[in-house]
């Protein structure tokens, strides 16, 4: 497995060893962990690094297909990582 600096590049380079059928699931997973830890980041005032954090899960999100089926979920988290940016 490739290492990688960040969580998610570490995360995304094990689901990419083992890609396959659940490579999607494993993203979405991912991205929604990216995203609360970064949540966490903002309420610990440390904003531009949460708001990185959320970034990076939407990234993830959007790689799996969730904008097929749930884009709502997309636009609130948009919404959270304009208010952690703030």
């Amino acid at each position: 497995m490739k290492c990688k600096k960040s969580l998610a590049g570490a995360g995304l380079a094990a689901i990419e060893d083992a890609a396959g059928e659940g490579a999607d699931e494993a993203r979405e997973w991912l991205g929604w962990g990216l995203a609360a830890h970064g949540e966490l980041l903002a309420a610990l005032d440390q904003g531009a690094a949460g708001a990185a954090q959320m970034r990076e899960g939407r990234a993830l999100l959007v790689a799996a297909g969730i904008e097929e089926w749930w884009p709502a979920a997309l636009v609130d988290l948009d919404a959270r990582i304009a208010a952690a940016q703030r």
